[in-house]
């Protein structure tokens, strides 16, 4: 069951950031465009929440250096959980081979890497600092950044500029902490998250940032949402009622 529930969520997926409103020629390249979806975002990058929040390239390896053994939710998987993990394991293994197979175009293989696609460094700094810039005046989510001296918030830019860089495959080393450790306790909302991501979006259309290039990069923030987002619902805590959970 949890196998198949993989699959479905994967085909869902699929359909709904690479399939749907496009319209491939050769079948070349469909294989070819579906199999760089399914290698560098689904596979390497998008983090799951059934396997701890990691890429299943990523918890595949460590299964697999644990001799088949992972406690999860302080659980060891055994038994039959466990060969619904070796299962879910091997589609993403079998994935990656299917992303290798011959049948890519010449131009997708020589697709440059998101990081590449976004400007480089120059252009990801340009983003995150309109899109920085945005949120401290921004009244209805300023209050998480109140307090916050020049040289906080230029260190708070530098973060999510070696962050963007780094998991869209530049060089940059992410220097900041893990998402999850980082926003624990402030009491976002779903709608604090949403408006977050509004002005993201607004950022990257001001810059004429491509569709493509857009979807890729949400993929990677909403992998992220449920380590950020505290309340699901639309009523925030204030700081210190946060603070005291």
């Amino acid at each position: 069951m949890k196998t198949r529930f993989a699959k479905q969520r994967l085909m869902k997926t699929l359909k709904a950031e690479e399939v749907n409103g496009k319209a491939y020629k050769p079948i070349e390249e469909a294989r070819g465009n579906i199999g760089i979806f399914i290698d560098q975002i689904y596979n390497r990058r998008r983090l799951h929440s059934a396997i701890r929040y990691q890429p299943p390239v990523e918890f595949e390896a460590e299964f697999r250096q644990h001799g088949g053994h992972l406690c999860i939710g302080g659980t060891t998987m055994i038994n039959n959980s466990q060969r619904s993990l070796r299962a879910l394991t091997m589609l993403a293994a079998a994935l990656v081979v299917f992303a290798a197979l011959p049948g890519r175009t010449a131009n997708a293989v020589d697709t440059k890497s998101l990081y590449e696609r976004l400007g480089g460094y120059d252009g990801i700094s340009a983003v995150v600092d309109e899109f920085a810039d945005s949120l401290f005046a921004d009244k209805r989510i300023n209050e998480f950044f109140i307090g916050m001296s020049d040289d906080t918030r230029a260190q708070f830019k530098q973060k999510n500029k070696n962050l963007l860089c780094n998991v869209t495959g530049g060089p940059c080393k992410v220097i900041s902490r893990p998402a999850k450790e980082a926003h624990h306790g402030l009491g976002i909302t779903a709608g604090d998250f949403e408006v977050v991501a509004g002005h993201l979006k607004d950022v990257l259309n001001k810059d004429k940032v491509g569709p493509k290039e857009q979807e890729e990069v949400f993929a990677i923030i909403l992998g992220l949402r449920s380590q950020i987002v505290d309340r699901p619902d639309e009523t925030r805590l204030s700081r210190d009622a946060a603070a005291q959970r």
